[in-house]
């Protein structure tokens, strides 16, 4: 079951997939944001919905892309795959925590505050990250 994930995950429909469900999620946000300022019955459930989608496709998108490895340098590839996973999967996990937050401050729900703190610290932490990766990166890029 483990391989035939591992095999899902890194096919390029998963990420076509992604990029569909991502699109809707927009939509529908959009759609349910216009419909609640309009007043109109059920525009909460629409954005609801949209930024949970948002939320949702944002982790497993993020936390899932493949590590592209530095073709002849084995001992490059052993040093970057960990910060590669470590902030691609940080950064999904604050991009989607960040969303929840902003859905619970827009609802009034209790507990926005810790999310959008959350949120609003791991997503730089994971773009800094990020940033360090590409840098040591194109240290041992070879052109």
């Amino acid at each position: 079951m483990g391989n035939n994930f591992e095999e899902l995950k890194n096919s390029p429909a998963f990420f076509s997939f992604g990029k569909k469900i991502t699109v809707i999620g927009v939509i529908a946000s959009i759609a349910g944001g216009v419909m609640k300022l309009s007043g109109i019955q059920y525009g909460d459930y629409l954005l609801i919905m949209g930024l949970a989608t948002l939320a949702l496709t944002a982790y497993l998108i993020l936390s899932n892309l493949p590590y592209k490895p530095i073709e002849k340098d084995e001992d490059a590839n052993a040093r970057l795959r960990p910060i590669w996973n470590f902030s691609i999967k940080l950064l999904g996990w604050g991009l989607s925590v960040l969303l929840i937050g902003f859905l619970f401050w827009l609802y009034h729900w209790p507990g926005w505050e810790i999310l959008l703190i959350v949120g609003a610290i791991t997503t730089p932490i994971g773009v800094i990250t990020m940033l360090f990766y590409l840098h040591q990166r194109n240290k041992y890029q070879i052109y």
